[in-house]
């Protein structure tokens, strides 16, 4: 698995196969994301709280 670091704001739309993943919110360390499948329908919340301190 090949890693990547990205430094991401709320509005941020990433592409990963047929998945679209919406940056939401960032509180902190946690940052909360939408992520909506190939036919636009919503597919989940959620939380991921950062690994890394912020630079």
């Amino acid at each position: 698995m090949q890693e990547y670091e990205l430094e991401l704001s709320v509005g941020d739309v990433l592409v990963i196969g047929n998945r679209t993943i919406t940056v939401v919110d960032i509180d902190g360390p946690e940052v909360s994301f939408r992520v909506d499948d190939a036919d636009g329908d919503e597919f989940v919340d959620a939380v991921c709280e950062s690994f890394y301190p912020a630079k």
